[in-house]
């Protein structure tokens, strides 16, 4: 990274006061706004951890200390160490409910641009909501209007309010008074931006959204990708749906972009149950497959899985022991992906959109569908999911039971992690739809160098509302169960917990 160890080397070499401290924490500041470039903000706690050398990091940590302990309960001080902490670390095993605790007291009061940035990074990582819509006020009110980082605290403040906003939505207690409040924040945020920028534009789509206009969200997010304006890293997957009006039905286009590098292991038929479709690479396949496939099995006694395996192959012997001891039947496909989609920036998001890019592929070949995640468990049978000739796509969301509405951000309106469809040819052309809109997002990504993330449900959704005319849905819910959260650099922790410490799990001895 560069300049970086300079940077702490000059601060190591300084006096060890508050005044050092903030102007270290500025200069990192700098640096990750110049790879940031000018369209983007992310998080900062993922870059620093293995640039800075182990010596140099604990020294670091050693002065900070002595600056705070030297300024008991300031604001400043806490937040500088904190936020470096923080990235020397990862994100982990650092406590910052000293700091949490002072902030409530003394945000607001707080005219310390450098402070009131890190604040809302710290925040926007953890989460706390409450607390970042408190700094977020701050920042507003402190950063010069149209900058760079007034876009992004008025992101944060977005963010944290609808973030507290969707606790009484998923209770049912949302009310006209609550989107009217949001409304009038949005438009504080627009008094302080201007009108013409993406953010604003997105955060009416967001309005739109709330009120159950998911046509006009998406309408206002198309507008927004010809205005200027920087993001936080969750709003730039608005940037997902600037191609939507795009002609989806393309039959061919994503198998012949991606499918060239598959090769099929197919050892079992089909028996006319369903099949359970996931992808995965090789880490999540260690992790969780085993505990997934139990879970599995337990409902689906003998039950027929295909597991579509990314940059790696499932030997003979490894299959037939998980056969066994999860009581299930395994089919396989070796995804030898391009080289292009092993970059960080597009390798787990593909890992994740690979079950839903060749959808059409398996449901031609199997009849009928059950994709999942496999970071959790199953808790139900799928032999009920279709009856009596039913034909209806299951979608996660409340799209299905609320008539075309959902008071959500958009690529939360359908999740990803369970779906239910049989082949039809009005379902393979929702397929169809779903797979292109992914193929066009990969390369949409790859050329933007941006994360592919949430793109699936992004194309879920896209598939959703060209075909809501000529499909018919159904809420499909129940089967998968995660633990989910948006906790800093724990994600995988609670996951793998979550799955050891299930009832099921443990019943079935592990």
């Amino acid at each position: 990274m560069t300049n970086s160890n300079q940077i702490f080397s000059a601060f190591l070499g300084s006096e060890p006061t508050k005044k050092a401290a903030i102007e270290l924490l500025s200069a990192l500041h700098e640096i990750e706004a110049e790879q940031d470039g000018p369209h983007v903000q992310r998080i900062p706690y993922f870059r620093w951890e293995h640039s800075i050398e182990p010596k140099v990091k604990a020294s670091t940590i050693e002065l900070l200390n002595k600056i705070n302990a030297a300024h008991p309960e300031d604001l400043a001080t806490q937040t500088t160490y904190a936020g470096v902490a923080m990235r020397l670390s990862g994100g982990k095993a650092v406590d910052i409910e000293p700091l949490a605790e002072t902030a409530k007291k003394k945000v607001a009061a707080c005219t310390e641009p450098t402070v009131l940035f890190e604040l809302g990074n710290i925040f926007r990582a953890l989460p706390r909501w409450a607390a970042l819509k408190s700094a977020a006020e701050a920042a507003i009110v402190c950063f010069s209007k149209g900058t760079w980082q007034s876009h992004i605290a008025c992101d944060w403040l977005i963010l944290a309010n609808y973030r507290l906003l969707l606790k009484k939505f998923d209770r049912n207690k949302i009310d006209p008074d609550d989107i009217q409040a949001f409304d009038s924040i949005v438009q504080s945020c627009a008094d302080c931006l201007g009108e013409d920028t993406k953010n604003i534009a997105f955060y009416r789509s967001l309005i739109a959204s709330l009120r159950g206009d998911i046509d006009g969200a998406v309408d206002l997010i198309a507008q927004a990708q010809r205005l200027p304006g920087k993001l936080i890293v969750l709003f730039e997957r608005l940037e997902l749906f600037a191609d939507t009006s795009t002609p989806l039905d393309r039959p061919g286009k994503a198998a012949a972009v991606f499918a060239e590098r598959l090769t099929d292991q197919i050892n079992h038929p089909t028996d006319g149950r369903g099949t359970l479709l996931i992808s995965l690479d090789e880490v999540y396949f260690e992790q969780y497959a085993e505990i997934f496939l139990k879970s599995f099995g337990h409902w689906n006694p003998g039950g027929l899985v295909h597991l579509h395996c990314v940059d790696f192959h499932i030997h003979d012997k490894k299959r037939e022991a998980l056969e066994v001891a999860a009581n299930v039947k395994i089919n396989s496909t070796e995804d030898r992906c391009a080289e292009f989609l092993k970059e960080n920036n597009l390798f787990h998001g593909y890992c994740a959109a690979a079950r839903y890019l060749f959808m059409p592929r398996y449901l031609k070949r199997y009849g009928k569908l059950v994709i999942s995640d496999v970071d959790g468990v199953i808790q139900r049978s799928i032999a009920d999911i279709w009856q009596d000739g039913d034909t209806a796509i299951g979608l996660a969301s409340r799209l299905v039971s609320n008539k075309w509405t959902s008071a959500r951000l958009l690529w939360e309106a359908i999740a990803a992690g369970s779906l239910a469809i049989s082949n039809t040819p009005s379902n393979l052309r929702f397929a169809w739809r779903t797979a292109n809109t992914l193929a066009d997002q990969i390369d949409y990504c790859r050329n933007r160098k941006m994360k592919l993330f949430y793109a699936d449900q992004v194309a879920l959704l896209t598939a959703y509302m060209a075909s809501r005319e000529n499909c018919e849905f159904k809420p499909f819910s129940g089967l998968f169960s995660q633990k989910t959260g948006w906790q800093l650099a724990t994600g995988s922790d609670a996951k793998v917990n979550f799955q050891r410490s299930n009832k099921l799990v443990q019943n079935l001895g592990n």
